[in-house]
């Protein structure tokens, strides 16, 4: 009796002291930055937003490999084994550049999504038909995922052209525009 007694007092205290599961987002950030190594993210300062129109928090961090600037989305649901993407823009290139994306101190943020009204010349009655019946599928889609909390990225900064990301559902990746 005594000796089942001290079984059963061993397994309670066994799981009252149980690791604790560790916690998806921990795990897919390590996951994401061995998969990244060559960058150096900012995994302090992560955005968790809603980024995909899918309903689920996406993850999103920027980093740097060496000059350039690098920014990684993990899709959600966060786990360990989300989809994750990473896009480098190269600091050298055009010298006079004013692009956020290569200036000194780039900023990451969310903002809504949305396209410009005319950003691609759809607006003219000389629009190329095929081409601009995507662009207004598209603007329609993002006009409604934004409704339902759809944010896009913004890379800002001091003085510099903002770069603004949004995802498009047809690539099931980010992509941007700019003023020009």
């Amino acid at each position: 009796m005594h000796n089942v007694l001290a079984v059963v007092l061993i397994a309670a205290v066994g799981f009252l002291v149980a690791p604790k599961a560790p916690d998806p987002r921990q795990q897919a950030l390590r996951v994401f930055r061995a998969r990244y190594v060559e960058v150096l993210w900012q995994l302090e300062r992560p955005i968790v937003a809603e980024l995909t129109g899918d309903g689920e928090a996406d993850l999103a961090v920027q980093g740097s490999r060496g000059p350039d600037f690098a920014l990684g989305v993990i899709v959600g649901p966060i786990g360990p084994l989300s989809p994750m993407l990473s896009m480098v823009w190269p600091a050298a290139g055009n010298p006079v550049s004013s692009d956020c994306v290569r200036s000194v101190a780039p900023v990451l943020a969310t903002e809504s999504v949305a396209l410009p009204s005319d950003l691609w010349g759809c607006l003219s009655q000389d629009a190329p038909t095929e081409f601009c019946a995507g662009v207004r599928q598209l603007q329609t889609w993002l006009r409604d995922a934004a409704a339902r909390g759809m944010q896009g990225l913004l890379v800002t900064g001091n003085g510099c052209e903002e770069l603004h990301l949004y995802w498009n559902p047809q690539s099931k990746q980010l992509d941007h525009w700019k003023v020009e």
